[in-house]
């Protein structure tokens, strides 16, 4: 069985499905934004890269790479907030057992935005290597 909460943002204002999903989706961001100055930090360096993309001249492929490696980090650090947040609101998990599972979520989220930062890295390194 469902729980309300979640029954509850299906039904709401006759929406269908789908757009729904996409209210959900846009909430869920501002409220991940707001929760941690980190996507702060990830918007800058995403503009950053995306902006570097346009002056280089990104092939296709390029662009997908440079898509999906943003698309990642995002997602890993949305996810550790979520892990964050039901550590933080259940506090029948023990301590020492919650700072493991957060360690564990750090660590996820770092090897996620670490390799995708490598993938854009190389990927301007053989635009740059083109100029030269």
């Amino acid at each position: 069985m469902e729980s309300p909460v979640i029954t509850r943002t299906h039904d709401k204002a006759g929406r269908s499905p789908w757009r729904q999903r996409l209210v959900q989706a846009e909430r869920g961001f501002a409220l991940g934004f707001r929760s941690d100055s980190i996507f702060f930090v990830h918007l800058f360096l995403s503009t950053a890269a995306i902006c570097a993309a346009v002056v280089t001249d990104f092939r296709l492929t390029q662009w997908a790479v440079l898509v999906f490696a943003v698309a990642t980090s995002y997602a890993a650090e949305l996810f550790h907030q979520v892990v964050k947040m039901l550590l933080n609101d259940n506090p029948s998990v023990d301590v020492r057992r919650a700072q493991a599972i957060l360690r564990m979520s750090t660590a996820a989220t770092t090897l996620t935005i670490v390799g995708g930062a490598a993938a854009v890295l190389l990927l301007f390194a053989e635009r740059l290597d083109r100029f030269l």
